[in-house]
């Protein structure tokens, strides 16, 4: 990344044109997702500098972000308008669920490490990674694209020299059963997705805290960083790769791996350092939005000067509609609950079959938990519960029958 770079973003006229809009195919917006924040931040950078963008499904749910959702409305608008959409699907999205014409894959992490799925991705698709690391030798690569997630605002050191105390352990998709407890401190408390805390909170936890240990490389441990908390990552974790390749981490400022634990130091200066780190990668993101906006919009605008025009089905409304509720019956929702506030309470039972992958299960916990509407309650049925899956209004059901 280039160094001290100052950028200011390009004066817009009040009669530019908005060029074509783009669709951002995301979960909601949660705090305890760096790679949904920065779709969503994608979103609101693009409005900022006189785009069009749109979340699919729903908005941020983020007073402080631009980032509206896409109805049916507005993409019937552009449609008659003979505008071209630019669909962005970060990988763990697969084929082309909103039948866009243009469509930009961005890579939030390496294809297919997530969840394991091949994208389908078309033959003229464009491919915009968040990292370096995150490119798969032989792989196409249209441009990086490393959207902020951090307010290093928030993220900082302690006003205070009080004496800092209490270990704690960062499980993101680690396993809580993998962990060896034997080489951990009797007294550490752990961190998990199943009971996550708001940035805020994180933050002045972090404040306080003497040590984090991680299984895995994550944003989170940057944040803990950040804050002046010195960072251990555990032996058989996931991500190492990331630790030798990422410019900052090279640097092994205030971080360790567990064998190297003794030469841990944080200070100061190490710090002062990482935040120069997170600011001149913001100036330096602009200039990769604007690489982004020039190779979109020229796709998009060659693609509406085709004849394909004419053949193109428009898939936004149909996979909106089925997604949203009717007006009429949002209007009888929200009247039956406002008659009878006490009423309306939402269990979800999910049947956990036996051999489920725990991570696609904890993914589901993750979205259970976003949902606007809040789920008083979860059971897991199922002959084989994970036991880190259990706990504040998750229980378990174990059944004998073959679910």
């Amino acid at each position: 990344m280039k160094k001290n770079v100052d950028y200011n973003p390009p004066h817009t006229s009040l009669f530019s044109d908005l060029g074509n809009p783009y669709y951002i195919l995301s979960p909601p917006y949660t705090e305890t997702s760096s790679g949904i924040r920065a779709l969503h931040y994608l979103c609101h950078a693009l409005n900022l500098m006189g785009r069009d963008a749109y979340m699919c499904g729903r908005g941020a749910g983020n007073a402080r972000i631009k980032a509206p959702s896409l109805t049916a409305d507005i993409a019937e608008d552009h449609k008659s308008r003979g505008l071209v959409p630019i669909a962005v699907y970060p990988e763990v999205f697969s084929g082309n669920p909103l039948n866009a014409r243009v469509v930009v894959r961005y890579c939030l992490n390496k294809i297919g490490f997530i969840f394991g799925n091949d994208i389908q991705a078309g033959p003229n698709d464009l491919y915009f990674y968040y990292d370096t690391s995150f490119v798969i030798p032989g792989d196409p690569c249209d441009g990086i694209l490393s959207v902020p997630v951090t307010d290093v605002s928030l993220f900082d050191l302690p006003e205070s020299s009080q004496k800092r105390s209490g270990k704690y352990l960062c499980l993101n998709r680690y396993l809580e059963s993998d962990v060896d407890f034997s080489i951990l401190p009797e007294d550490i408390s752990i961190l998990t997705r199943q009971n996550p805390l708001s940035l805020k909170d994180l933050a002045e936890l972090f404040k306080k805290i003497e040590i984090l240990y991680s299984y895995e490389y994550s944003h989170t441990c940057n944040l803990a960083v950040l804050c002046g908390c010195p960072v251990i990552y555990m032996p058989g974790g996931q991500g190492y790769e990331n630790l030798k390749t990422n410019e900052l981490s090279r640097k092994k400022i205030g971080w360790e791996f567990y064998e190297d634990r003794d030469n841990l130091e944080i200070n100061k200066d190490g710090v002062s350092e990482v935040r120069r780190f997170f600011i001149e990668a913001e100036n330096f993101f602009w200039i990769q939005l604007d690489e982004f906006i020039k190779k979109t919009q020229e796709k998009s605008g060659a693609v509406a000067k085709s004849t394909a025009t004419s053949n193109f089905s428009w898939g936004v409304p149909a996979w909106l509609s089925d997604r949203i509720p009717s007006a009429a019956r949002i209007l009888a929702i929200q009247t039956m609950l406002q008659a009878n506030p006490d009423v309306g309470t939402l269990g979800v039972a999910v049947v956990v079959p036996d051999g489920t992958d725990p991570h696609v299960l904890a993914d589901t916990l993750d979205s259970l938990a976003a949902q606007h509407r809040p789920v008083d309650g979860i059971w897991l049925i199922g002959p084989q519960i994970p036991p880190e899956a259990v706990g504040g209004m998750v229980e378990a059901v174990i059944g004998n029958e073959p679910w």
